[in-house]
């Protein structure tokens, strides 16, 4: 199935001390649903700067979730609904449980060095990006299988 997608401009949030890590927060409109997309990303060593998604959380008004990896294709379910709480959910869940997340997303050399930091100022950031977070101003065509759709 093919669905719009609307994508705002990304805020960027450092985590903290030396992980070369941050997030990525934007809205994004995906079909019926959508809201706050927050993504964990560090930057890759190639040419171009690219960089790799660790986790994603979808934190739509609907159905909001997350993915651990960010590549896994089956979604957490949050269980709030609304963009803003779900957004509250995700930080208090990073807070408690940020270096077990990396952990679990195949990141285990990340996930020790996020045990010895303090990530409270970059979660107070986030939440704060995200109640000023710009709506989509890009729109794209996306091929969704029902497994993406958490419908298999």
């Amino acid at each position: 199935m093919i669905i719009d997608i609307g994508l705002g401009e990304p805020i960027d949030v450092a985590v903290a001390g030396t992980l070369r890590l941050f997030f990525h927060i934007r809205r994004r409109e995906v079909g019926e649903d959508g809201g706050l997309t927050l993504e964990l990303c560090t930057p890759c060593d190639t040419a171009d700067g690219g960089e790799q998604e660790l986790l994603r959380f979808d934190l739509f008004r609907d159905d909001p979730h997350y993915h651990v990896p960010a590549s896994d294709p089956k979604p957490v379910a949050i269980p709030v609904r609304g963009s803003l709480e779900a957004l509250d959910f995700a930080t208090g869940l990073l807070a408690r449980e940020f270096d077990a997340l990396l952990e679990r997303a195949g990141h285990a050399d990340l996930a020790a060095l996020a045990r010895t930091l303090d990530i409270g100022p970059a979660l107070t950031a986030l939440g704060e990006a995200g109640r000023r977070a710009p709506e989509p101003t890009r729109f794209e065509k996306f091929e969704v299988t029902p497994q993406m759709l958490g419908r298999e």
